[in-house]
């Protein structure tokens, strides 16, 4: 009775405290807010001593409250120790090519290997705290990794996750038969291999691909929070996307030698966006200077309109 008192009160505090966490969140505008001291006592205690009881989502969901950060980080040691533990007694090399979370509750191996008929695949381990078993997702819609995007990493909501390019004669979509695709495996869910694109209007979009000689806009793009995610594809949209300067940088290849080889609605859709971006950019910067000319002349004690 006295065991099944104390689990009883662990699972009240907990919930409370995940309330507090939703609670937090202010729905009007988002803004994040600490948890007062003595809730986060009690999350130090739970997370360093009663780990058992979280979950890598619930960890990754303690997160969104600024008054966990430090001790999410803080207790990682001691999770990635234990989960290490667990993997290797599932025969699982942790060994330098592991990538971890930050909160050390989740990590992965990315490994390109052949099947037994010499096709390439593209294998995803995960280890996950709260999961019992070593989570494994192999695609064989792979062909090569992208220059520069190699490492597979953790996402924001805790997904363990890589992009590469699909097979040359993938399906037909946004102009494109090869594909950017991001691989990912999810702690809870289905793995999912989506292919990205861009969106350049209404009905309008982009394989990603198009861009696989275009680093800076490539890197962009693949940074950008997407506006679509549904099974087997991932778009973004071309409006939300801040161009940079550089944007129109090439390595050539056979298919592209500049920016202006694109197809040419592409190439008038990035240039517009950024020309408009530039705009306002400089309109905010007229407006700044007139805001600070009137905050000048208002405290000028002459009275004089010179200064």
């Amino acid at each position: 009775m006295k065991h099944t008192v104390q689990h009883t009160t662990l699972c009240m505090v907990v919930a409370c405290i995940f309330f507090n966490s939703v609670i937090g969140m202010d729905d009007a505008n988002k803004d994040v807010v600490s948890l007062p001291s003595n809730d986060t006592a009690v999350i130090s205690f739970l997370l360093t001593h009663k780990s058992n009881l979280f979950d890598h989502k619930m960890i990754c969901s303690l997160s969104l409250n600024r008054g966990c950060e430090k001790v999410l980080k803080d207790s990682a040691q001691k999770r990635r120790e234990c989960l290490t533990e667990h993997m290797q007694n599932q025969w699982f090399d942790c060994d330098n090519k592991i990538v971890w979370h930050k909160y050390g509750s989740a990590c992965g191996k990315k490994v390109i290997m052949r099947d037994e008929q010499g096709k390439v695949l593209c294998v995803l381990y995960a280890g996950y705290v709260g999961c019992d078993r070593i989570l494994c997702f192999d695609s064989n819609n792979f062909q090569k990794d992208i220059p520069g995007f190699e490492r597979a990493k953790f996402n924001e909501e805790g997904n363990f996750y890589c992009y590469g390019f699909g097979k040359k004669m993938d399906t037909r979509v946004w102009g494109k038969n090869q594909h950017i695709v991001e691989y990912c495996l999810p702690q809870y869910g289905r793995p999912d291999a989506r292919r990205y694109g861009v969106a350049v209007a209404l009905y309008n979009s982009y394989a990603l691909s198009y861009f696989k000689s275009f680093p800076i806009l490539l890197k962009t793009f693949l940074a950008a929070t997407p506006n679509s995610m549904i099974q087997g594809v991932k778009l973004c949209s071309l409006k939300d996307i801040i161009i940079p300067d550089n944007y129109k940088e090439c390595i050539p290849c056979r298919e592209y030698t500049s920016f202006d080889d694109l197809p040419s609605e592409l190439v008038k859709a990035i240039n517009d966006q950024y020309n408009k971006q530039q705009r306002e950019k400089r309109n905010n910067i007229k407006g700044e200077v007139v805001r600070e000319s009137h905050v000048k002349k208002a405290s000028c004690i002459c009275g004089c309109t010179c200064c």
